[in-house]
């Protein structure tokens, strides 16, 4: 008995240790602290500039940037990385309606890393293209989730089975 609970806690020990340090790496990417103009904003006239902000510094080569808006692309042109910031300059012939900036932007690191923002120039109209934010994140907390539970699961059943075997001598 005494085996069986040294080997279902050090299984646990090692499940756990996995999980952190499959989830580390995660957290070390660098991620979007601001942005200019800002996600969700409205504004009464169109930006001159988009500035995205990061935790960590930026590399140029891999890094990009692509708008769509409500008759599809627009073309954003002097895309570039400074230190921490992507940025572009706006068209002047965007029009209004909604927005979406997609970024992909790889941190010194050499950790690509993707996203989006959204904003409205005047009304708010349905952007011209779909794109999605990176969900890395999400998989490695799900992941880790089912980890846990399998964990859990294994040790009661363990200590259950046990628990219903008598004494040996």
């Amino acid at each position: 008995m005494r085996a069986t609970v040294v080997g279902g806690v050090a299984l646990a020990g090692v499940t756990g240790l996995l999980t952190v340090l499959a989830a580390a790496p995660a957290a070390a990417h660098t991620q979007l602290l601001d942005s200019r103009p800002g996600d969700g904003a409205v504004l009464a006239t169109a930006p001159e500039t988009l500035t995205l902000s990061f935790t960590d510094r930026l590399i140029a080569e891999g890094s990009s940037l692509v708008a769509a808006g409500p008759t599809g692309a627009v073309p954003v042109t002097a895309v570039g990385v400074t230190d921490h910031d992507l940025t572009a300059q706006w068209p002047a012939t965007a029009g209004t309606g909604t927005f979406q900036i997609t970024y992909r932007v790889v941190s010194a690191d050499g950790h690509p890393v993707t996203g989006a923002i959204s904003f409205t120039v005047g009304g708010p109209s349905d952007p011209g293209g779909t794109l999605r934010a990176d969900t890395g994140g999400v998989v490695v907390t799900v992941a880790a989730v089912v980890v846990a539970v399998a964990v859990v699961v294994a040790l009661l059943w363990t200590r259950r089975r046990t628990a219903s075997r008598p004494d040996r001598p």
